[in-house]
């Protein structure tokens, strides 16, 4: 199922849009090529692209939060980690040829995306409104 990007799914910070922008359109590609064969060039080349992305986006998304003093910050990081293993862990599907392997792929980053980016991440945009409120409200 593709996702369509809109700025529902932003959280308000250009540079982590554009990053959150990338994981979706890897998303869709990955949903496009499901039924390609493990062994493919499509699937090694979106396990480089989520593994490039995880590494750029999460070290900007962390300085982000500890510039900001995010009282989740541990937390949020601690998912970050689980993502990280999650990759690992499905490029060794692909070295060993797990059939399923673009199947979980898909479903993983479409988890990550609903899950995460739409409630854990959405909830660092909260945090800054609020905190944006509050000084206004002074």
């Amino acid at each position: 199922m593709k996702i369509k990007w809109d700025k529902s799914i932003g959280v308000g910070v250009p540079q982590l849009d554009e990053d959150h922008k990338r994981l979706v359109d890897i998303l869709n590609y990955i949903d496009a090529h499901q039924s390609d064969d493990v062994k493919s060039e499509t699937v090694s080349l979106v396990m480089e692209q989520i593994r490039e992305f995880a590494s750029s986006h999460f070290r900007r998304e962390e300085k982000y939060m500890q510039s900001i003093d995010y009282p989740e910050y541990d937390s949020h990081k601690i998912l970050h980690k689980q993502f990280r293993e999650k990759t690992a862990a499905l490029c060794i599907d692909v070295m060993n040829h797990k059939k399923t392997t673009p199947q979980n792929i898909y479903h993983f980053l479409h988890n990550w995306v609903l899950e995460h980016m739409l409630h854990a991440d959405k909830q660092i945009q909260a945090f800054v409104e609020a905190k944006q409120a509050c000084k206004e409200t002074v």
